[in-house]
């Protein structure tokens, strides 16, 4: 094999792995937007599932055996994301984070200190680091300064 033969084959051997590359980050691509797809979907059946337990946790004394299957089911959805690499986000009780949480409420408190979260609305949901959906809370605020 001649020199310009040689160099022939070696842009080959390089075109050949650069496009084995692309392709592996192609079909990376691919499957994180098809898992994120299906994470979305799954998001909403999630909140369904959260709103049904918050009303019948009004009358929990019968109810509590349909309450308990709920939490099971939402516990379920939540390990399948979990699975796929979509991890939920529980803010309750931590410091208002504004790249993960979106404040939908103001609670004026004495107790709690000021820009905690006192109650989560929705849960927010990661993969791979990157935010999917902010979790819905309501905030701490000084009680005092609000009167």
């Amino acid at each position: 094999m001649n020199r310009e033969e040689e160099d022939r084959y070696k842009r080959a051997l390089a075109t050949i792995e650069n496009m084995r590359k692309q392709t592996a980050v192609a079909v990376s691509r691919a499957r994180d937007q098809g898992e994120e797809r299906v994470a979305v979907l799954l998001m909403d059946a999630i909140d369904d599932f959260q709103r049904a337990t918050d009303s019948l946790r009004q009358d929990c004394v019968r109810k509590v055996q349909a309450i308990h299957g709920i939490d099971m089911a939402i516990e379920a959805l939540l390990r399948s994301m979990l699975g796929i690499g979509i991890q939920a986000i529980y803010a309750q009780g931590e410091k208002f984070d504004p790249s993960t949480m979106e404040a939908v409420a103001q609670v004026p408190s004495s107790s709690i200190p000021p820009n905690h979260v006192t109650g989560q609305i929705r849960l927010g949901y990661l993969r791979k680091g990157k935010l999917l959906r902010p979790a819905q809370v309501a905030v701490s605020v000084n009680a005092e300064e609000n009167q």
